[in-house]
């Protein structure tokens, strides 16, 4: 092994030209070392265990807490010295809202508290309304009635329902409401119901969900509108990112999203957007939310989903699972403290996406990586250097700029081997 004097790697890794062909300031791998700014190594730290990982999995953070899986189970922790368990979960996604972090696993949605208490985002809409009958008594008038019901859990939110029942009734009549949908969930049911022959329905009470829930409807003046009609549980998936208020996620070809501030429920009847083919992932930026699907990169600029413009930024089909949103200082210290997407472009090449929703390829004709099944990036910060770290599982081909042997090298410096 010979001894080499290298003054550092400005321009970092190239994994792309031979060995021969090398800038001077350029390396082919760097095995536990940081490149800092201008090139200068510096030792990684390596691993400090905190916690027996045991098939641990999906591992999410805030400033005050995480979850994890582990062996199946959803756990949440503050210091990994106590950990709870909470359910089972498949592999999941997770995004903060609210000092709350909402989790997702393809099959459930489940909202976590700073206090590791949990409950299902959202509440179960009734499948079908209650089987609405005319009583010969009572303080309705003559006339056509609409009549709807939601369902209300121990935290006061609010279901959606489906198309009202209806009813026609003499003077002098009311109606009477059997055959309630009652899921466990469920701890109130608040009753709407049209004034004669009107189209808009009214809150006119709110009662206890008892087994064999009955209800006879008279007059009660009310002007609280039925606002959730049509509003169904947002779906659960692994796709999922938060945005001005309302929660995003990607579900086949489609992005559905919640309503503002009820960000378990969305309507059924617009809140989506189609795209051709599967949504691969979603960043949200400042300026807007970068999506990509199974041909392209899109950005949809604006703050309001149902005015959104889009604009295709990037032909190049990302890696799966790979866009991500991080500071952008990880990239350009003139960025630092704002919010950039990143992801792997399926050619091989890492791509950021601004807060404005340009889009900027980075270590072009350096560095590449081979196709993977799918990936995840993150950053970490260290002494002031921000970093970005890829863990990517599987690839399926063979990459292209694959080298056929390797070196070693000892750098000194002052005396010191690094």
């Amino acid at each position: 092994m010979a001894d080499a004097n290298i003054n550092g790697w400005g321009r970092g890794l190239n994994n792309r030209l031979r060995e021969d062909s090398l800038p001077q300031d350029a390396l082919r791998k760097a095995d536990n070392v940081d490149l800092l700014h201008g090139g200068k190594p510096r030792r990684r730290e390596g691993y400090t265990p905190i916690f027996p990982a045991v098939s641990c999995d999906s591992l999410h953070a805030t400033e005050d807490f995480a979850v994890f899986r582990r062996s199946g189970t959803l756990c949440a922790t503050s210091d990994f010295q106590n950990v709870v368990e909470l359910e089972a979960v498949d592999r999941f996604s997770a995004v903060e809202l609210n000092d709350e972090m909402i989790v997702m696993d393809g099959r459930k949605s489940l909202k976590v508290a700073t206090n590791f208490s949990y409950q299902p985002l959202g509440v179960q809409a009734p499948a079908y309304q209650p089987v609405v009958t005319a009583q010969t008594s009572g303080s309705l008038f003559e006339g056509y009635y609409l009549v709807a019901v939601t369902h209300l859990n121990e935290h006061g939110e609010e279901s959606g329902t489906p198309t009202s029942a209806r009813v026609y009734l003499e003077a002098d009549s009311s109606i009477l409401l059997t055959g309630f949908n009652l899921p466990p969930e469920v701890t109130k049911v608040r009753i709407y119901a049209s004034d004669a022959n009107g189209e808009a329905l009214y809150l006119r009470d709110e009662v206890e969900a008892v087994p064999d829930l009955e209800y006879t409807l008279n007059y009660k003046r009310s002007r609280t509108k039925l606002r959730t009609q049509f509003f169904k549980r947002l779906p659960s998936s692994r796709i999922v990112t938060e945005f001005k208020g309302r929660i995003y996620v990607g579900i086949g070809s489609i992005i559905v999203f919640s309503q503002p501030l009820y960000y378990g429920l969305y309507d059924s009847t617009k809140d989506y957007i189609m795209f051709a083919s599967d949504i691969q992932g979603i960043a949200a930026v400042d300026g807007g939310m970068f999506v990509a699907d199974e041909d392209s990169v899109s950005f949809l600029s604006g703050n309001n989903p149902n005015t959104f413009s889009r604009k295709t930024v990037s032909t190049q089909p990302i890696q799966k699972g790979t866009m991500s949103v991080v500071d952008g200082g990880s990239i350009d210290p003139s960025l630092q403290g704002r919010e950039v997407a990143v992801w792997w472009a399926r050619e091989g090449n890492l791509y950021v996406g601004m807060p404005d929703g340009s889009v900027t390829k980075l270590k072009d004709a350096d560095l590449a990586i081979p196709e993977y099944e799918q990936g995840f990036i993150t950053e970490v910060a260290r002494e002031g250097v921000h970093q970005l770290v890829s863990v990517m599982k599987n690839p399926e081909t063979q990459s292209a700029s694959a080298f056929q042997d390797d070196f070693e090298i000892e750098v000194h410096r002052n005396g010191i081997t690094l």
